[in-house]
């Protein structure tokens, strides 16, 4: 079943500023012959604002890294964020060239989920729950 995204139909992103700094998220993309790599430090908030909970609760379940942070790039991307769609636009010239990569990327857990907590109260025990198993 497809669900629509958040990011779909909220092309707009609303600058909140609660994050406390430093505010670590990040992503790369390697090309796996080690010669090219292409990272970016971004701002998750428009991302934990607008995601449905069942996004953000398989995002807790992956532990907020690897892979499963492409959604909120993908997201953040398409919703105007100029550094993530400058990467986007390089790992989409990489798959053109069909070169094999390697992608990493990381959330912050604890900031995130005292961001939910102060700003969607309602999304945090979806997602505690999801984290159970490897929260602290």
């Amino acid at each position: 079943m497809n669900t629509p995204h958040a990011c779909a139909g909220n092309p707009q992103i609303e600058p909140m500023n609660v994050w406390p700094l430093p505010a670590t998220a990040w992503v790369e993309a390697s090309v796996m012959d080690g010669e090219q790599s292409i990272a970016v430090i971004f701002d998750p908030r428009p991302f934990l604002a607008m995601a449905s909970e069942s996004e953000l609760a398989l995002l807790a379940r992956a532990r907020w890294s690897g892979r499963s942070i492409m959604r909120a790039v993908q997201c953040l991307a398409h919703a105007g964020d100029a550094e993530l769609r400058r990467w986007f636009r390089q790992f989409g010239d990489w798959l053109d060239a069909e070169h094999d990569i390697t992608i990493d990327g990381s959330i912050d857990p604890q900031l995130a989920l005292q961001w939910l907590g102060t700003h969607r109260p309602q999304v945090v025990p979806g997602v505690l729950a999801a984290s159970r198993s490897w929260l602290h």
